[in-house]
């Protein structure tokens, strides 16, 4: 449900089919109204822009992740100007713990490894994050070791294959 304190964020303003202003508070967030996901997307593409554009910080976009870089004599002022942004947007956001990192040329994104350190000459490396093989390989080991594959076996091993194959694609 929506926070009393945050009712007044949930308010909806429509025309109705008379042409009449309404509005409609909401007792829940509104993930399964029509087109929310597609709001959301656009609040999230927002974030980037801004990110991007005004602060003009490099970063990418996945939905509430946004993997930023910068040079490491810019870094801590990148991640400061971002935070005082999404502060001042009123928008929540880690600023301690494992989602507030600060900047680093190699670090974990969705998933992956990305590699920066050698960007200056052209080279940049997108890998699994570790111990996605080494768990693939343990699997693997067990099943060798029993000689026998288990359905639920199947389908943990197909779903990190997968992932292990295809996580640069997006």
């Amino acid at each position: 449900g929506v926070h009393p304190k945050h009712r007044h964020l949930s308010v909806i303003f429509f025309h109705d089919l008379n042409a009449q202003p309404k509005y409609y508070v909401a007792n829940s967030l509104m993930f399964g109204a029509s087109a929310a996901v597609y709001s959301f997307n656009r609040v999230s593409r927002s974030l980037w822009f801004l990110l991007n554009r005004m602060l003009m910080i490099p970063c990418g976009v996945f939905y509430d992740d946004f993997p930023m870089f910068q040079p490491a004599s810019l870094a801590e002022d990148a991640d400061l100007a971002a935070s005082q942004l999404l502060d001042l947007l009123g928008w929540r956001h880690a600023k301690t713990g494992s989602k507030a990192l600060p900047f680093q040329s190699v670090f974990n994104v969705l998933g992956c490894r990305l590699d920066l350190s050698d960007l200056c000459n052209g080279r940049l490396v997108l890998e699994n994050k570790p111990g996605r093989i080494d768990r693939l390989v343990e699997l693997l080991k067990q099943i060798h070791a029993e000689g026998a594959l288990t359905r639920h076996q199947g389908q943990i091993l197909h779903g990190l294959m997968r992932y292990a194959c295809g996580f640069f694609s997006g």
